[in-house]
């Protein structure tokens, strides 16, 4: 293991971040409700609140990961040296005081990504040139390098860890890229590979330890899905690219899809190996203006990710189904 220290600094609430970087404040927009268009011709009503962790400085605020419980995780700043990227986490109701910043010591960027029911928060951080992969685990940091990924300015970063200390996450090197599977105890690396697939990149485990991504196939980019040891390949209908960003035990996935006109959409894809067929739920928060990304799903299909408004600002959102008859499991 590269490394691991004892966080000696206890996580800054975003009252007391000022300390740590500037003077961040929470920016919750009022929720509003829009329909969630469902393939083939159903309606899904949504409430989307906007949730930026210091957006008061930053134009760029991302959530990348939710837990059944409704914990979040993000990341806020563009990566530039005036605007260094800092992971936070925050729990219910999301004020100032729920937020807690996520930071790896000495790193020069940290985007959280992910997060378990246990408590565990992971993702990556960069340090001079190189970029690692990170757990968080009751005060201790753990980093990790892909053995795959040791060259000068290298890349290892976890995306996604489910309850029993199983990660997925992407390496790159000067000697290629690819996606891994990692037992961060033992800290044992396995290759992702799908059959015929190139450029493969892991973002989503399950409880069961399914497995989704995006990956190109014949020219195209294609969401995926690893359940069983087998490989199946999805694309969202008549987009022009499809990724797949999370899944819940329920194989509820979530991602996002390119239209024919360039623009941006999320997706909630429901009961994808289902006999009856699978049902695909576009995703828009009402402020975009051209980009939403859904990035993660708990098992209550509430959903989190960022949008882009028409100021060119990302922001985090959060959003909720209003009906449960909508989002009954005993119907998918």
């Amino acid at each position: 293991m590269r490394a691991f220290y004892r966080h000696a600094l206890a996580l800054c609430t975003v009252a007391a971040l000022a300390a740590c970087s500037g003077t961040p404040t929470t920016n919750v927009l009022p929720q509003s409700q829009t329909e969630a268009r469902v393939d083939p011709g159903t309606t899904v009503p949504y409430n989307f609140t906007t949730l930026d962790d210091s957006g008061a400085y930053s134009t760029v605020n991302q959530l990348f990961g939710i837990n059944n419980e409704g914990h979040i995780v993000g990341y806020y700043g563009s990566g530039a040296p005036s605007d260094p990227s800092e992971g936070y986490s925050a729990t219910p109701p999301y004020g100032a005081k729920n937020y807690q910043s996520v930071v790896y010591p000495m790193a020069a960027d940290t985007i959280a990504t992910c997060l378990n029911n246990t408590g565990m928060i992971a993702g990556y951080y960069v340090q001079g040139k190189s970029t690692y992969g990170f757990l968080l685990d009751e005060g201790i940091w753990w980093s990790y390098e892909d053995p795959h990924a040791k060259s000068k300015g290298a890349s290892t970063q976890i995306t996604s860890i489910d309850d029993a200390g199983t990660a997925i996450g992407n390496y790159k090197s000067s000697y290629g890229s690819g996606a891994f599977e990692l037992n961060v105890a033992l800290e044992q690396y396995s290759v992702i590979s799908p059959p015929q697939g190139d450029k493969v990149v892991a973002t989503g485990i399950n409880g069961t330890g399914d497995i989704v991504g995006y990956m190109t196939l014949s020219g195209s980019t294609v969401g995926f899905l690893l359940k069983g040891g087998t490989y199946t390949d999805f694309s969202y209908p008549g987009a022009v690219s499809t990724q797949f960003l999370g899944v819940t035990a329920h194989d509820y996935i979530v991602g996002s899809f390119k239209d024919q006109s360039g623009n941006t959409h999320g997706f909630l894809l429901i009961s994808p190996l289902w006999k009856r067929g699978t049902t695909w739920e576009q995703i828009d928060d009402p402020q975009a203006a051209g980009t939403t990304v859904v990035t993660s799903v708990n098992i209550h299909k509430v959903l989190v990710g960022y949008y882009i408004d028409a100021s060119g600002v990302t922001h985090g959102f959060m959003a909720t189904p209003s009906s449960s008859k909508a989002h009954n499991p005993n119907q998918d």
